[in-house]
């Protein structure tokens, strides 16, 4: 099996990761949990194969490990004791050891006899934000069936083959636009301006250095979510859409402008049942990313701001699958990895604005056997190449959100503080409102 697309970005250097964590809140037996949770690890990594798979150094092929046994599993699963959020801060920088070593771990923090905060840890060219939803359930149902040996799942090819190899002539058309399009492309990246300010703690080489991501977290509350989806629906869009809006909303007041906005921003898509032969129980990097080419051109913050969220969930529905993102998945594939020789025209390694990567509701019961899951965030580094700031949404009964930011921490905090009191405040968008007016809503 072999890398393609973006799990080749993703290990452009043997030296780095770019890490995902998911933190779960789990109500429950503490003790019980601890006891259990080695065994239910073993028994979940050796249930699916990219869980226990390494990469080799100079090539793209994948190396399968053979199965974990607990000794093993002891070692990946451990207790610390501290604060969560100044854990991640600090894992962060720590990079897999892909070469040798699985692409999961799990730290665990006994917050109290019957409360545990669980993090898990994967390298995110073999996970992606969905892929810990299903081990987190796994893990859930293993221990509450007594840590029974599960049936392994077969191994799945890469989801770039799934989305733009499955097509011989697609595919050899946008190898030949790769080749012609190499110059322009990076001469569009050379011109990306940045709205937000890049932290001065960068590296000046992100593809020789590693740079600390900086992280920020917060939680909303229940009564908000289920006014804002009801709110949502009476206006005819989604969630996900206004949430598209609130951002060039917030990066709009950030830096102060007030009549227009240009940004880039890409959004994550969830490929589990959209393709042939993934479905929701496949772990791995099983999405892709579609840029919303329009906010290039420029949002008119003057315009009404429901219709600007239709007009983005539309233009959202084929941006990871038009020929423009096959070409674009197809240019990382071939020309952004560790056996190019690209040259990336920032010192400071952002390539756009913001990505968005709305995960959604968690998709399994939440009540497990003895355990219930509260809640939950993702979080994922950008060591090296990648947008200024990462926004996570990840919704139970309230939305969880985290921010992943390259930006300076002053701007980053006022980022992140106006994306959540805007986005809490959807069901306070009047019909009406246009996106300047909602942006008053911070005042």
């Amino acid at each position: 099996m072999k890398q393609g697309g973006l799990e080749r970005f993703m290990t452009m250097h043997d030296d780095r990761s770019t890490k995902i964590a998911h933190v779960f809140l789990i109500k429950g037996n503490s003790r019980d949990l601890l006891e259990k949770l080695p065994r239910a690890f073993m028994n979940v990594v050796n249930r699916h194969p990219k869980m226990r798979t390494t990469s080799i150094s100079g090539s793209f092929e994948l190396k399968a490990l053979p199965k974990l046994d607990l000794t093993k599993a002891q070692k990946l699963v451990t207790v610390v004791k501290d604060d969560w959020r100044e854990l991640i801060r600090t894992e962060c920088d720590v990079a897999f050891n892909r070469l040798d070593e699985i692409p999961y771990k799990i730290n665990i923090i006994v917050e109290n006899e019957s409360e545990s905060r669980l993090i898990l840890w994967s390298d995110h060219y073999m996970a992606d934000g969905h892929s810990g939803l299903i081990i987190m359930n796994d893990l859930l149902t293993n221990i509450r069936d007594e840590c029974i040996e599960m049936p392994e799942l077969p191994i799945k090819r890469s989801i770039f083959d799934h989305v733009v190899k499955k097509n011989w002539f697609v595919y050899n058309i946008n190898k030949l636009l790769c080749t012609i399009l190499e110059k322009p492309v990076l001469a569009e990246m050379k011109g990306y301006k940045n709205n937000l300010k890049i932290s001065s703690k960068l590296p000046s080489d992100p593809l020789k250095e590693y740079g600390t991501t900086y992280s920020h977290f917060g939680e909303g509350k229940p009564e908000n979510l289920q006014k804002s989806i009801a709110k949502c629906r009476e206006e005819k869009t989604t969630l996900n859409a206004a949430a598209m809006v609130l951002v060039c909303a917030t990066i709009a007041k950030t830096v102060g402008k007030q009549d227009k906005i240009k940004l880039q921003m890409d959004i994550d898509y969830n490929m589990r049942n959209k393709v042939k032969g993934l479905d929701e129980k496949d772990v791995g990097f099983n999405i892709t990313i579609g840029s919303l080419e329009s906010l290039k051109k420029g949002l008119d913050l003057n315009q009404n701001f429901w219709k600007a969220a239709k007009k983005l969930k539309k233009e959202s529905l084929t941006a990871n699958t038009s020929f423009l993102a096959k070409t674009i998945q197809t240019f990382v594939h071939l020309k952004f990895n560790k056996l190019s020789n690209i040259t990336i025209p920032h010192d400071h390694g952002c390539i756009n604005d913001v990505n968005l990567s709305n995960i959604g509701r968690y998709p399994f019961e939440r009540k497990v056997g003895d355990y219930y899951l509260d809640s939950f965030h993702v979080f994922n580094t950008i060591p090296g190449l990648g947008p200024s700031v990462i926004l996570y949404l990840c919704t139970t009964d309230r939305i969880a959100y985290s921010m992943a930011s390259k930006v300076e921490e002053s701007q980053a905090k006022i980022v992140f503080d106006t994306f959540v009191l805007l986005l809490e405040r959807i069901h306070e968008i009047e019909s009406h409102f246009t996106i300047a007016q909602v942006i008053q809503l911070i005042n």
